[in-house]
C-alpha cells in the first residue's frame, strides 16, 4: 500500500501540532493569523489564480475566514 501509516505518521503528527497551537503564526496590523487563517488564504489564492469560477465556495471560504478566531475576532471589535 502506497499511503502506509508509518509513511505518514511524522507529517501527521507535525501537522497535529502546528493545529492545535494555541498561539497566532503571524501578526499583520493588529491581526492576529493562525495556521487555519493562513491556510484558508493560500487556499483562497490558489483558486482565484486557477480560475475556478465557484463563487459560492469562495464566499463560504470568506466567511470561514472571517469568523475564524484571527480575523473576526479583531475585525468587528
Amino acid at each position: 500500500m502506497i499511503f502506509d501509516s508509518d509513511f505518514l505518521s511524522p507529517f501527521l503528527h507535525n501537522l497535529k501540532k502546528i493545529s492545535s497551537n494555541e498561539t497566532a503564526l503571524l501578526h499583520i496590523m493588529d491581526f492576529d493569523l493562525y495556521f487555519d487563517d493562513i491556510l484558508i488564504l493560500f487556499l483562497l489564492f490558489f483558486l482565484y489564480n486557477e480560475g475556478v469560477r465557484d463563487y459560492y465556495l469562495f464566499i463560504a471560504l470568506i466567511l470561514l475566514l472571517i469568523n475564524g478566531s484571527g480575523l473576526g475576532g479583531s475585525l468587528f471589535i
